[in-house]
């Protein structure tokens, strides 16, 4: 039984049986067959996601005619529904199947839910099937699941995206900042040093220009936390901030804090931070670990470091180093997720890189008004939504005076929240008592963890060429005997490339190669497919990985190589 299914049984515990209420569980074999027509021809491991439970003889019918690599997600919008069913007799058929995961319907956790199901690899390798006349019953839950299937979609489509196109930056941003990473500060030592302290987050959006002079007055009474494109707008106003943060890896970031490069404003950044931005920042520097994808860095330096909410943008990032340090309430200013005015940023804070969108949607405002958005601004505002949420205890407060509306939060002008929630602290001596404690990582472990990584990788990169080898013989030979021998050499290559935990270390580079390998290995399974067909099929997937990898690891080898040398 999955994680979902469990969920949702657990959801039952609290559900109260409404007396005569009475649920018609008679088999309709035409709602069954038109399901099952609706299928038609799936690869091994397409995902299929079905709106409506049911008495579940559908979905029956559908485990005969599936795959074993196939999974599938089943919603289901009526509580009463979910609790009959799970009184049937073969109910548990289909709960303790591995391939079924079964969800009751909820709207806080259906987006996450849907976004754990379909992986990276897998979102365009899926099907959606709804039941008999659940669209027609549920018409509302059916119009909620469509818009977060969408949302699910469109993230996971935007995070392939962006990891094929700027791996090789953020690899060359990682392998630069190791050497940032061991002479930092780790984000550890801030642990609730600012607890129960006001914290400003100052983003860019088209409202700052209302407010943001009001922070002149503010002195040492806030934590001021801002991110690149505010951080020069702020200096130049004589607000000095506590914290910039930084974690994107393009230059425009640096070019929009190369005036104030001498600041001694602390830098929190990460693995994929700018190169010449931690290269030139005179500052200094506090590290967090990336959040989204394992790049071996606690293994790297011996030293656990925690990671900041990956929500995509970096206002995200600042928000959760503000709860990092304990700061309660978190002050909202800048944050409009919208087109406010019909503007993107804030004059005081716009670049002549920045992209101009001309695709937009309508969201709810803090007055309840209509704003225009785009469908990237408003998911980072749902991601943001969703933070809030599961962070408990924390009062999140939007002070933006505009711009969409975020749930969670208390909307109240920037005067007002600062009378009311200032603090008479001395914060700054705070921050310096942390700042000057030794990170006690030895540099040289960490030049001898790095040969080991460049050893291992060069061992792979063999094994690979001797796998491309072994895949060349198998797709020109017809011998069952002698391919079943190969086979065992590849069987072997392939554990080596599960457990080459080194491999973690350039996974900037490679997780696309494995998204993109896990297509090779979709075919449609013909029932009268021969044993060889099938595994020559799956040595081209082999052949495709191979070769990507052995790509990634040629191009990690030398600049690994520079890496020890400048780690000192």
């Amino acid at each position: 039984m999955d994680i979902i299914t469990k969920e949702s049984l657990n959801k039952l515990n609290d559900y109260k049986y409404e007396e005569g209420i009475k649920i018609d569980f008679s088999k309709d074999e035409k709602s069954i067959n038109k399901f099952i027509s609706c299928i038609g021809k799936i690869n091994i491991d397409t995902l299929i996601i079905v709106f409506g439970l049911g008495t579940g003889e559908h979905i029956l019918k559908l485990m005969d005619n599936i795959g074993k690599f196939n999974n599938v997600l089943i919603i289901e919008p009526d509580i009463r529904i979910f609790n009959a069913f799970c009184k049937l007799e073969y109910a548990n058929q289909i709960l303790e199947d591995k391939r079924i995961s079964l969800f009751l319907f909820d709207e806080k956790s259906l987006e996450d839910t849907l976004i754990y199901f379909i992986s990276e690899s897998q979102y365009d390798n899926l099907i959606y099937l709804d039941y008999g006349n659940y669209v027609d019953l549920y018409i509302d839950e059916y119009k909620f699941f469509l818009k977060s299937l969408k949302n699910a979609l469109f993230l996971q489509k935007t995070n392939v995206i962006t990891e094929k196109v700027h791996k090789d930056n953020f690899f060359k941003a990682y392998i630069n900042n190791i050497k940032h990473i061991t002479r930092s500060q780790s984000i550890n030592f801030f642990k609730d040093t600012l607890k129960g302290l006001p914290a400003i987050i100052v983003s860019a959006g088209p409202s700052l220009e209302k407010n943001i002079d009001r922070l002149k007055y503010i002195k040492d009474d806030f934590v001021i936390i801002c991110a690149n494109r505010t951080f020069s707008s702020l200096i130049e106003r004589g607000i000095k901030p506590n914290f910039v943060c930084s974690i994107d890896c393009k230059d425009g970031i640096y070019e929009m804090m190369k005036t104030n490069i001498n600041s001694d404003v602390p830098l929190v950044f990460t693995e994929t931070s700018n190169i010449k931005l931690m290269n030139e920042y005179k500052g200094k520097k506090i590290f967090f670990k990336n959040a989204a994808i394992d790049t071996m860095v606690d293994r790297l330096i011996n030293t656990k470091i925690d990671s900041l909410y990956a929500g995509g943008s970096v206002a995200h990032t600042c928000t959760d180093f503000a709860v990092h340090l304990g700061c309660n309430p978190v002050i909202f200013i800048g944050q409009d997720f919208a087109y406010t005015n019909k503007k993107q940023y804030a004059s005081m804070t716009k670049t002549e890189i920045d992209i101009e969108y001309n695709e937009f949607i309508e969201v709810e405002d803090i007055n309840g008004e209509k704003v225009l958005t785009t469908y990237f601004l408003d998911n980072f505002r749902k991601l943001m939504e969703d933070y809030i949420h599961k962070t408990k205890d924390v009062l999140f407060i939007n002070s933006t005076e505009g711009g969409a509306n975020i749930n969670g939060t208390k909307v109240m002008d920037l005067k007002n929240a600062l009378n009311q929630y200032k603090k008479d602290l001395t914060i700054g001596n705070k921050i310096f008592n942390t700042l000057e404690k030794k990170n006690n990582i030895d540099k040289n472990l960490v030049k001898l963890n790095l040969y080991k990584i460049l050893d291992e990788l060069t061992y792979l990169k063999n094994r690979l060429n001797e796998g491309l080898e072994y895949c060349k013989e198998i797709l020109q030979n017809e011998d069952t005997v002698f391919i079943k021998n190969l086979l065992l050499n590849i069987y072997k290559i392939n554990n080596e490339i599960e457990n080459k935990e080194e491999l973690d270390f350039i996974n900037f580079l490679t997780l696309d190669v494995f998204n993109d390998a896990a297509k090779k290995f979709r075919y449609i399974e013909e029932k009268d497919e021969n044993s060889l067909e099938g595994t020559k099929k799956l040595i081209i997937g082999f052949e495709y990985l191979y070769r990507n990898l052995l790509i990634e690891i040629e191009k990690s080898i030398p600049l690994i190589k520079v890496c020890i040398k400048e780690v000192k």
